[in-house]
């Protein structure tokens, strides 16, 4: 069986993540989770019942858990970053949100419809996308730029949505930034 949702495609008798024509590197745990959620995504899933689905209803810590949902947003919006970077971010989302919040965020990512108030929005922007970014499609970001007036698109040569620092296209996103707000 396969699922669909944004550019990925969860296919479970590879038992891969995909997006376009990248494989995307998941941990078992967190295919599990990210099967689970899927395959409930149109109700809210529980702690316990997660346990019991992902981790045969075994014992497991309240950290653990926050742990995997963690990953599954890091594996999506950093696939390419260093060890260091992707610490980092998950250190973020722990300060910053509980699993629970994490996993519906992620499942209702592709339900967010904007485009009928693009044509309201008077002010310069700035729409950057990633070539290779697979937690948001570049076509959607072109697609963003293309309804806004006068908006400016730039294509940032990376797989991640996330920039770490060490990204190659950081240098260039930051003074893109910086030239669209000094103007």
């Amino acid at each position: 069986m396969q699922y669909f949702f944004d550019s990925f495609v969860l296919d479970t008798a590879l038992r891969e993540l995909s997006a376009g024509d990248e494989t995307v590197r998941i941990e078992p745990k967190v295919f599990e989770l990210l099967l689970h959620l899927l395959e409930n995504r149109h109700r809210a899933v529980s702690k316990d019942e997660l346990v019991a689905a992902v981790w045969d209803g075994r014992f497991i810590s309240e950290a653990a858990l926050s742990s995997a949902v963690r990953q599954m947003f890091t594996t999506i919006y950093m696939p390419d970053a260093p060890a260091e970077s992707q610490t980092w971010f998950t250190d973020l989302q722990k300060k910053t949100t509980s699993p629970h919040n994490a996993a519906e965020i992620l499942l209702a990512h592709g339900d967010v419809d904007v485009s009928g108030l693009l044509p309201h929005i008077r002010t310069p922007t700035l729409v950057m996308s990633a070539r290779n970014d697979i937690g948001v499609p570049y076509a959607e970001g072109q697609e963003l730029a293309a309804g806004i007036k006068e908006a400016r698109f730039v294509t940032l040569d990376s797989a991640n949505h996330v920039l770490p620092v060490t990204d190659p296209a950081w240098p260039r996103c930051i003074r893109l930034m910086h030239d669209f707000l000094k103007d």
